[in-house]
């Protein structure tokens, strides 16, 4: 009879405990989204740099594919 209590009672702790941890892990990532949100939309954070980078990663891929494109054009004699 003790046993059958006992073994109802543990069923039920386990399950809150594993409802808990979920509802902490969603936390923790709703969270880690919100963060993220508002570091790129932030109107004090300095975004300039990461403009830069961008524009000269933009730069660079231009003159990459330009000259693959003349490379290409001299080789098959476009």
């Amino acid at each position: 009879m003790f046993d059958f209590i006992s073994n109802i009672l543990e069923s039920i702790t386990h399950f809150f405990t594993q409802a808990i941890l979920l509802i902490i892990i969603v936390l923790a990532v709703v969270l880690l989204f919100l963060a993220t949100h508002r570091h790129n939309h932030n109107p004090y954070v300095d975004h300039s740099q990461e403009i830069q980078k961008q524009q000269i990663e933009a730069e660079r891929d231009a003159k990459y594919k330009e000259a693959l494109q003349r490379l290409y054009d001299e080789q098959y004699g476009r």
